[in-house]
């Protein structure tokens, strides 16, 4: 009898427990962004939350279904299996974030709110798929490993586009990429004038791999065995290039080319986030 009351005592505290509360923002707004047929445009991108200097509210401007699910599990846009109109419609989404949620809390609260607003439901899987694999070349690496920190190097890095007045002057090098003179511990890719610049500073093979995964149709993961930290530049058409008379190499031969790396083509396992279900309107606010 003993055993059994306390069985009973037992469930009944467990039924009696609140569920845990959910992880939410304390406020949202979800708009539909359409774009101007003249003038300026909503810059897209993902500004404030924790680690800014707007922590209490995010910002998620200009962005599609598919930025919205990258931002929110942390994915490249090759790990999200859905539907082909997820890039269709930009939203404008602006949330108050609870005192002390941290960034990775923020992410299932964007999470929880695509399941709210666009009745959202994913299931992850992981499958063998073709991937690219970054690799040394036969003739080494032909990077300069990082000296430090150079003097000339202010403190304050440019934020603004290209020409912008942002208080670095942007020189344009011969290759027509942009070259930003105040780029400290920063790695930044570049498009414009029909050409991929990528200006990296102590950066990593991880780093450039993650990079090259977030431009590719598959991933790209770093088997080089190079463990050191390296300034480097990387430009290379894209595939949008205009017809010249001095065209660009495309990303596998300016890899080989300019760092001495190689792009080989395997097959390896891949963590996918699979849509089951996804409108394509929020509901109102």
């Amino acid at each position: 009898m003993r055993e059994i009351f306390g069985l009973a005592l037992v469930c009944m505290v467990a039924h009696g427990q609140a569920a845990p509360a959910k992880v939410e923002f304390e406020v949202a707004s979800v708009k539909l962004y359409v774009p101007p047929d003249s003038g300026p445009r909503m810059v897209p991108g993902m500004t404030g939350g924790p680690g800014s200097s707007d922590p209490g509210q995010v910002r998620y401007a200009n962005q599609s279904l598919m930025d919205l699910l990258r931002n929110a599990y942390n994915v490249k846009r090759h790990q999200i299996v859905g539907p082909p109109w997820l890039d269709a419609n930009k939203f404008l989404i602006i949330a108050k974030v609870p005192d002390g949620a941290g960034k990775e809390q923020v992410r299932v609260m964007l999470q929880n709110l695509l399941r709210d607003r666009f009745r959202l439901a994913v299931h992850r899987e992981t499958k063998e798929l073709p991937i690219y694999a970054l690799i040394v070349g036969k003739s080494g690496p032909k990077m300069k490993e990082s000296k430090g920190e150079a003097e000339d190097r202010p403190d304050v890095l440019p934020t603004g586009p290209p020409g912008s007045d942002i208080g670095v002057k942007v020189k344009m090098t011969e290759d027509g990429c942009p070259n930003f003179p105040g780029l400290r511990l920063a790695t930044r890719m570049i498009f414009m004038n029909g050409r991929a610049c990528l200006t990296a500073y102590r950066e990593g093979m991880p780093g450039l791999a993650d990079l090259l995964s977030d431009r590719m149709e598959r991933p790209v993961l770093d088997m080089t065995g190079l463990a050191g930290i390296y300034d480097f530049t990387l430009h290379y058409d894209p595939g949008n290039a205009a017809p010249s008379d001095n065209p660009l190499p495309d990303v596998f031969a300016a890899v080989q080319s300019q760092l001495g790396l190689k792009l080989e083509s395997r097959k390896g396992l891949v963590d996918l986030v699979v849509i089951d279900h996804v409108e394509k309107l929020p509901t109102e606010n």
